[in-house]
């Protein structure tokens, strides 16, 4: 049987994802083996304060731009961009001058190259995303990918080096090893891009009446993205408040495994789905529509059940390669969190579909709600059971805002009928 182009692919994607995913495993098992659980303990707070910045930072425009960009000219998406960028670098100005301030005034009692570093990843990792989705949304999926290695090919010498020299093996040397391959990736990433009309695009005057529109219209998307965000990453912050920083180890360790699995299906299944799913909505085509996202969905259901039950059973027997009592006797905790990310992946995939329809309010109202069992839940569960709290609370998170959105795709008579119409 011969693979169409487009199924080639998607399987030259999704075997391209392993290479990062392979190599982020490869770090959460040196850092289970070699660190200390309280540096993996640092590790996950920083990678969590990170996220969160992220998301804070960008306003939420990366939205507008995703969408902006699905079948535009490169000089129209390379203008799109670069107005990105300028909003996105005086934020990361202001964040610049924040930290600053808290380092002097002792308001921030963390070390200050700890801060340092943690200010330029977010910086850094924001440019790097930015750039992920947009070749996404352009349909430069392959590309996309190749960039995502490198980002990731920072562990190999880190592992490397920290094999060869005890001195190394601490959370600092990982994030900065995590900042340099972030920059190469940016880097690279624009050299790969160096045929695009960039001096006409840089020639035209900055579209400040976009940048507004798109930050008004967006701001709500941005106060759920930050909700649906903080609210994946809560969980190791009230693990160090109600347990230990070790117990924020452990998490960061299963976390890595069951993030590896979200990074895994959104590549090979949603990074293709979304371009398709916005053409073909603003094309008119409701039926091929209907068609491609009940494949999609399907497709994630199955996949990503196959691929959870996968982790489930190898990442126990990984775990014993650590030596770790604390990590091998927790294995109940792991297998709940990846229930929640299986069904957290399903609702992911519905998502898009309601971003496809411009269903804007549906999006971000139901992302800002999910704070309440994603903080509620660990806040009573981890106090309560201990560290299968987040595990019980992933579950219940996940399961809301499927709800949620399964109920606004299905909102009137004819949505109703959008996974049964042929």
């Amino acid at each position: 049987m011969t693979m169409s182009p487009s199924s080639k692919t998607r399987l030259a994607n999704t075997l391209l994802r392993l290479l990062p995913l392979g190599a982020k495993l490869l770090l959460t098992l040196y850092m289970g083996k070699y660190l200390s659980l309280a540096d993996m303990g640092v590790y996950g707070l920083a990678f969590g304060v990170v996220t969160v910045l992220r998301a804070v930072l960008g306003q939420g425009f990366d939205y507008i731009v995703t969408r902006d960009v699905v079948g535009a000219t490169p000089l129209t998406a390379l203008h799109k961009m670069r107005d990105q960028a300028l909003l996105y670098s005086i934020n990361y100005g202001v964040l610049i001058l924040l930290a600053i301030l808290g380092v002097i005034t002792h308001t921030i009692t963390i070390s200050p190259q700890l801060v340092m570093i943690t200010v330029l990843l977010t910086i850094v990792e924001g440019y790097a995303s930015a750039l992920y989705d947009n070749a996404n949304s352009m349909n430069q999926q392959l590309l996309a990918n190749v960039i995502f290695f490198i980002r990731a090919a920072f562990v190999f010498p880190v592992v490397l080096l920290g094999w060869l020299y005890p001195s190394l093996r601490t959370a600092e040397v990982v994030l900065s090893a995590w900042l340099i391959g972030a920059t190469l990736a940016v880097a690279l990433n624009l050299v790969l891009w160096r045929a695009m009309p960039w001096g006409e695009a840089l020639r035209r005057p900055v579209d400040w009446g976009w940048i507004r529109r798109g930050l008004k219209k967006c701001w709500p998307i941005w106060l759920g993205g930050i909700g649906a965000t903080a609210g994946l990453f809560v969980d190791r912050f009230l693990v160090e408040r109600f347990l230990t920083l070790d117990d924020v180890g452990v998490l960061t360790f299963f976390f890595s495994f069951a993030n590896a699995l979200g990074n895994l299906m959104q590549s090979s299944v949603l990074a293709f789905a979304y371009p398709r799913l916005i053409a073909l909505h603003r094309e008119g085509e409701t039926d091929m529509f209907r068609r491609e996202a009940r494949q999609a969905i399907q497709q994630m259901a199955v996949i990503g059940g196959g691929m959870a039950l996968l982790f489930a059973i190898a990442v126990p027997i990984l775990g014993s390669y650590t030596g770790r009592p604390l990590i091998m006797d927790s294995a109940t905790t792991l297998w709940l969190m990846l229930l929640g990310v299986w069904i957290r992946l399903n609702s992911e995939m519905l998502n898009f579909v309601l971003y496809a329809r411009n269903q804007d309010r549906a999006i971000w109202l139901g992302n800002l709600l999910f704070l309440i069992p994603a903080v509620g839940g660990n806040a009573v569960l981890v106090p309560l059971v201990g560290l299968p709290g987040v595990g019980w609370a992933s579950i219940l998170a996940a399961v809301y805002i499927f709800i949620w959105r399964w109920r606004h795709i299905h909102e009137d008579r004819e949505q109703r009928i959008f996974f049964y119409a042929g």
